[in-house]
């Protein structure tokens, strides 16, 4: 019988919003979405940033980056 030679390897930590303080980012996004500013949102967690995205529009640049 062939040996297991794959290992699992745990996935890297990432820097991540904690809910804390995601909510009043989320607040200001809404008022934004209300004020007809924004439309759309992203989060990227990365191994050394995390990022809220705000897009005025679905396929340009995010108008404001939030970076932890």
């Amino acid at each position: 019988m062939a040996e297991n030679t794959h290992r699992i390897t745990p996935p890297e930590p990432r820097i991540a919003f904690h809910k804390t303080e995601l909510q009043p980012i989320l607040d200001v996004y809404g008022r934004l979405v209300m004020a007809g500013k924004a439309r759309d949102y992203a989060i990227g967690m990365h191994k050394d940033v995390a990022i809220f995205a705000i897009f005025r529009r679905h396929a340009e640049n995010p108008t404001w980056r939030i970076e932890k």
